[in-house]
């Protein structure tokens, strides 16, 4: 299943996750996606529900796993 939420950060514009595949693609303001691999859900549901989605990402996300730029 395919879940997409849009956030207002000034760094991130959409947030995509597919549960089957563990996918988090995250589409930066700037147009750059990319998609990290083997996320948990929970963190998924942390990121959207965070009070700053950016600090999150930077402190559980970034660099905590694998990811590729998506063109």
């Amino acid at each position: 299943m395919l879940t997409t939420t849009e956030t207002i950060s000034t760094a991130i514009g959409t947030i995509s996750y597919f549960s089957l595949a563990k996918w988090l693609d995250i589409t930066f303001n700037r147009g750059v996606r990319y998609r990290y691999h083997n996320v948990p859900n929970i963190r998924f549901r942390e990121l959207i529900d965070a009070e700053s989605v950016g600090k999150y990402y930077n402190q559980h996300i970034r660099n905590e796993y694998r990811c590729e730029k998506c063109d």
